[in-house]
């Protein structure tokens, strides 16, 4: 146990260092490209996680879920993308990698309550762009724009059953950092400066995410699982550092002029969520479930398009198969013991600027049980994603991600019982 919390600390250190990250112009906006907050195993069901429940699996997105943990469950995550996005007339590919998430689920009093933390990264900003244009009064002019930085949750909550019913809270915080360049150089004049502008924006906020979900008997087998969730903002602001400069350069020698150098607040983006959905467990073995899911943004920009939508949903559609809860099957057999999962989502995200579907993801998973007791399962998965962003720029990306899991799961931290 000593050597799974030291490998865990050491991830935690990690996540917040710096690692290859897939460079998306999607994420030219005031907060970077909106992940989703779908982490754990239930996000190759189609990111379902209004209505679905599992004792081992860490559904932060509805913490009314936590209610059904029976084992401590810590997780690490980690993914590997490549693809290739367009861009005007050019295709140009890229790829990354990280750690993702890192989450913690035990039960207070097992099958009744359960508490959970954690974080996530919540927005990934990895850009760069140079266009090319003409002025009557100075020639030709190249206008560079670029950004870097990650924006993350942290969280805890609790679930409670009552009978039947399940409901959860979680209070959110949101940090991280993000810094922005935007450069003006005149290669046809000796004589113009290169325009230097630096922005590099610090976040803190505090959300809060309230979830519920009721269980309805079809049989002694078979369960309808209905469930939501609402996630909303306390508070959110930002603090911004602010560079303007002129740089000439003459005979090898460079001269800066600072024309601004300052702090000042600024708006930031705050997001409310909310979903609904059904889930039909058939013998106690398979799941099937849909989900629609909805996001309000405010103080939304765009950096390469101008526009400022406020709203995007998703419907989602997942089926997960555990062989081994269904009592004709034989449970002692190692495949069926392997959970199956497979999901869809199509949708309209943050960047569409019509207000039309713009983007489509399937995914499918495993999660392998181990044969040691220092990790508990293994989930391994991947993730197809195609998206736009409708506007004038004529932005759009083609995206592979490989996800790998660990779960580390035993009785730590629950009370024994004797007679």
């Amino acid at each position: 146990m000593k050597n799974i919390f030291c490998f865990l600390a050491l991830t935690v250190v990690l996540s917040f260092s710096s690692f290859a990250q897939y460079r998306s112009l999607m994420s030219a906006n005031g907060d970077g490209r909106i992940l989703s907050p779908v982490f754990s195993q239930n996000r190759f069901t189609g990111g379902l996680s209004a209505a679905y429940s599992s004792s081992n699996v860490h559904n932060a997105l509805n913490p009314a879920s936590y209610a059904d943990a029976t084992l401590t469950a810590l997780e690490v995550g980690t993914s590997l993308e490549s693809g290739s996005y367009t861009f005007r007339d050019s295709v140009m590919s890229s790829g990354g990698l990280g750690i993702n998430h890192f989450s913690v689920l035990l039960p207070l009093t097992v099958g009744k309550s359960g508490l959970g933390f954690g974080f996530h990264k919540n927005t990934s900003a990895n850009y760069g762009i140079t266009s090319r244009n003409t002025d009557p009064r100075f020639g030709g002019f190249d206008y560079i724009q670029s950004g870097n930085g990650n924006l993350y949750h942290g969280f805890v909550g609790t679930g409670i059953r009552f009978s039947k019913l399940k409901l959860g809270a979680s209070v959110l915080f949101n940090f991280g950092n993000i810094s922005r360049d935007e450069d003006i150089r005149f290669p046809d004049s000796v004589n113009l400066p290169k325009i230097r502008n630096r922005s590099n924006t610090s976040q803190f906020g505090v959300s809060y995410n309230l979830g519920a979900q009721y269980e309805i008997s079809v049989n002694k087998t078979d369960q309808i699982i209905l469930g939501g969730y609402f996630q909303g903002s306390l508070s959110n602001s930002g603090t911004a550092g602010i560079l303007n400069q002129n740089v000439y350069t003459l005979n090898s020698s460079t001269r800066t002029i600072t024309l601004q150098d300052t702090t000042m607040d600024v708006d930031v983006v705050s997001a409310s969520r909310y979903g609904v959905g059904v889930s039909y467990l058939i013998k106690r073995a398979m799941m099937v479930g849909a989900e629609f899911s909805g996001m309000n943004l405010n103080n939304f920009k765009n950096s390469l398009d101008t526009f400022q939508p406020k709203n995007a949903w998703s419907f989602n559609l997942g089926l997960e198969y555990r062989p081994s809860l269904n009592r004709e099957n034989d449970g002692r057999k190692y495949f069926n013991r392997v959970t199956y999962r497979i999901g869809a989502q199509i949708g309209k995200n943050e960047q569409s600027v019509d207000g039309s579907v713009n983007e489509f993801t399937a995914m499918a998973g495993a999660t392998f049980p181990t044969f040691t007791r220092s990790i508990g399962y293994i989930t391994t998965g991947f993730e197809f994603q195609q998206r736009n962003n409708m506007g004038m720029q004529k932005i759009s990306e083609s995206v592979f991600t490989f996800r790998l899991i660990l779960t580390f799961a035993d009785k730590w931290f629950i009370r024994s019982k004797f007679d």
